[in-house]
């Protein structure tokens, strides 16, 4: 069997801490990595600019953190980012868009000496810790220069316990003979309108289900641009109840960025079969958004049977420099209620490059029977080498998704 390697951080007042552990050993390795939990902030703060264009009204201790962000390698200006938009292609290619700022923290979140212990590992299990969540580490660098992505599988749990938790749930571990899910649940809808084409694209992802062998696989698409009736809330919560593998392109929600209090209103913005958009800007109070947002108070409630969950939109717009706390409490619901592994997305992602990237993973999973782990290592690295499409190399293109739970 593949070694399996731990790799746990940790981020305390003044510097960040990891923890290795191998499959194959009871004595843990630490490391103090000498990262400081600020300057963690500001490559986090970096990357969302990077991402998601340079913000436009900002609050004054947010301002003095976009500055030192700017100053990060490559040191840029604010002309230098688009507002409120994703980055061009062409200008991915162009050194601006270059994320040095992310390798220079490869030697120390992955210290030189601590490599050996790693060298024979097929996968890597992250639990990452405070502004770590925010990051994507498998975009960091391993020492021959390649992305750790492409070195080894990559998967994250929220903490130890979590993760024996998702083993337990998850039949592939248990299974006598290769095990693949039979139902899907595909929704896509968009109450915001501002990215129906983007989820309505998704509906066939799941078309594997019906070429993966001998037996009844069927899957179940609600789905319609914006508004869409089919995908409302209430026949989400059924699908998902019966659904092996369910897929939901919509936006999420997080309370964070709305000023809400409960953490646990955050959320999946789904149909309620009357209205057909909200305003984007100025969401209603988490009350009058009972009959469309799937919180994850109610997602702890659901009973899965879903082998894996793709949330294919959920980090869409994000400005919070903490936000991964957000999506990790978001996370934590669905393994709650059942499944062992989730699919996420750090950052709000380009529409042709993750749909291509999506349906890699899911014919590598669902048709060739590959672990999790090994398909999404696949999808990362079909992009990365897709010289059709140089653009897609840059991580802004490859590294969005994390899947997290099992690996299996």
């Amino acid at each position: 069997m593949s070694q399996t390697a731990l790799l746990t951080y940790f981020v305390d007042e003044k510097t960040t801490w990891l923890f290795v552990l191998r499959s194959d050993s009871q004595e843990p390795l630490a490391a103090d990595t000498g990262v400081s939990p600020e300057h963690l902030r500001t490559c986090v703060q970096r990357l969302l600019i990077d991402c998601h264009g340079y913000p436009g009204k900002q609050e004054p201790e947010q301002k003095s953190r976009i500055q030192q962000a700017m100053k990060l390698p490559p040191a840029i200006g604010p002309a230098g980012r688009p507002q409120k938009l994703a980055p061009e292609r062409r200008a991915l290619l162009g050194p601006k868009y270059a994320l040095t700022y992310l390798d220079e923290l490869s030697d120390k979140l992955l210290p030189p000496a601590l490599h050996p212990a790693l060298e024979n590992c097929a996968v890597l299990c992250i639990s990452a810790h405070g502004p770590l969540h925010s990051l994507p580490l498998h975009a960091l660098r391993w020492s021959d220069g390649a992305y750790l992505a492409e070195r080894f599988g990559v998967c994250f749990v929220p903490s130890v316990g979590v993760l024996r938790h998702c083993r337990e749930r998850n039949r592939a571990r248990s299974a006598k003979s290769p095990y693949r899910p039979k139902t899907g649940l595909v929704a896509c809808v968009d109450m915001l309108g501002t990215q129906s084409d983007e989820f309505e694209a998704d509906r066939d992802l799941l078309a594997p289900l019906s070429k993966g062998g001998a037996g009844r696989r069927s899957c179940q698409v609600l789905t319609g641009t914006v508004g869409a009736r089919a995908a409302t809330k209430e026949r989400v919560i059924q699908g998902c109840n019966q659904a092996q593998v369910i897929h939901l392109s919509c936006h999420g929600v997080f309370a964070r960025d709305h000023g809400w209090k409960d953490s646990l209103h955050s959320g999946m913005l789904l149909a309620d079969g009357r209205r057909t958009q909200l305003e984007s800007e100025c969401l209603p109070p988490p009350e009058e958004l009972q009959d469309c947002l799937l919180t994850a108070r109610e997602v702890y409630n659901l009973r899965l049977e879903a082998d894996l969950v793709t949330l294919g939109a959920c980090s869409t717009g994000r400005a919070q420099v903490e936000a991964g706390d957000d999506l990790l409490g978001l996370s934590r619901s669905w393994l709650y209620a059942g499944t062992p592994s989730l699919l996420v997305s750090l950052w709000h992602v380009n529409t042709m490059s993750s749909h291509r990237f999506l349906q890699v993973f899911y014919e590598q999973w669902l048709q060739n029977g590959q672990p999790k782990w090994r398909a999404l290592q696949l999808a990362q690295q079909a992009l990365l080498r897709d010289n059709d499409h140089a653009e897609y190399h840059h991580p802004y293109h490859w590294a969005p998704f994390m899947l997290v739970g099992d690996w299996i």
